[in-house]
């Protein structure tokens, strides 16, 4: 003990702890090391690459699926900073293989893989689904395009309503030429806030448009499906929809308010917890939980996903109101709110006359 601890015994704690916080920007891409690579794999489930160099310098060569993928992501603009490489062995299922590298590295939200047979993605899907992951495919499949036809994976997609995976047709996907434009759409469309951009009308470095008939057309996007195809001379991306016909953006936008508010909350008694403090079950108590679920959504404001007008409305009960069950659990329920989606402008109609 020093001479001034006898007089100002001083103790300083750190209540720096920070909750980790769920990646919305970060793409994983899944590919089988002995059929995809040639040269030398690495022995991780997953690795982390900034760029091609990178990966040229782990051993992998242009031919490889897995690096012709990376090359369309990062070669985007803007791309993402970095991608998650997932190695499947020999004798896994695709699914088990994304449910290992989920286990190991669960910092990807994005999910490119690179078979391009039906029955797999059918199953990846389901597995997306599942896991709370966006799931990106691409398929040449010229039944998409018949609208009478109801076998190919848009419509297995749409019939199972799912709301995690888009469905991209293109005509060069799994040949010798694939672009794989399903990667570069997500490469395109992730480094932007959740929320702030929508995914249509998105022009895909390396990716080459395609002329569709108006029936084709039509059965393509009555599918839910997309399509990249020139409009004006614009190369863009049409609808922007997963299979359930909503649009991805408001997924990922739903997605990125229910885990920030979640972190948000979790770090709220984190913090009470490092000063040797709770959050107590009294009105002052609750309204810091009410004050964190404000916060987050002025930032969902903020970032477009949610309206201004009319604001979002929280709603916290009081604590004299809390059943004695929840208050003897410590449980807070009852506490909701009320948010409007900001949407995007996709189509307009304008009427008007010119006279002399």
């Amino acid at each position: 003990m020093g001479e001034a601890d006898r007089i100002v015994d001083l103790a300083i704690s750190r209540a720096t702890a920070v909750v980790s916080q769920a990646g919305f920007g970060v793409i994983a891409v899944l590919g089988e090391f002995a059929s995809d690579k040639t040269t030398t794999a690495f022995n991780e489930r997953v690795r982390t690459y900034s760029g091609t160099d990178e990966m040229i310098a782990d051993g992998w060569s242009d031919d490889d699926l897995v690096k012709k993928v990376a090359n369309v992501i990062f070669m985007q603009e803007p791309s993402p900073a970095e991608i998650v490489v997932c190695r499947k062995d020999e004798g896994e299922s695709w699914t088990e293989a994304a449910a290992a590298a989920k286990l190991e590295n669960d910092c990807w939200y994005g999910l490119i893989f690179t078979s391009r047979v039906q029955a797999d993605q059918e199953a990846m899907a389901a597995w997306a689904e599942a896991n709370g992951k966006i799931l990106g495919l691409s398929s040449n499949d010229a039944k998409i395009k018949d609208s009478n036809d109801l076998t190919d994976i848009a419509s297995h997609i749409k019939s199972h309503n799912y709301d995690r995976t888009f469905v991209l047709y293109h005509p060069d996907s799994g040949t010798g030429d694939d672009q794989f434009p399903d990667a570069a759409w997500l490469a395109n469309r992730f480094p932007y806030t959740p929320g702030k951009t929508t995914w249509k009308f998105v022009t895909l470095k390396g990716v080459d448009v395609y002329a569709l008939s108006t029936n084709e057309l039509n059965a393509v996007l009555g599918k839910n499906a997309n399509i990249y195809t020139a409009v004006k001379g614009l190369s863009m991306t049409e609808e922007g929809t997963v299979g359930s016909g909503e649009y991805i953006d408001v997924i990922r936008g739903i997605d990125w308010l229910h885990a920030r508010m979640q972190e948000n909350i979790l770090q709220l008694k984190k913090n009470a917890s490092d000063r040797g403090e709770k959050i107590s079950f009294e009105d002052s108590g609750i309204s810091q939980v009410d004050s964190i679920m404000k916060e987050t959504l002025e930032l969902g404001v903020e970032n477009k996903l949610l309206t201004s007008e009319p604001a979002p409305v929280t709603f916290v009960p009081l604590a004299e109101d809390v059943s004695i069950t929840d208050k003897g659990t410590r449980s807070l329920s009852g506490a909701s709110f009320e948010a409007h989606l900001a949407g995007a402008i996709h189509k307009t109609k304008i009427r008007g006359v010119v006279t002399l």
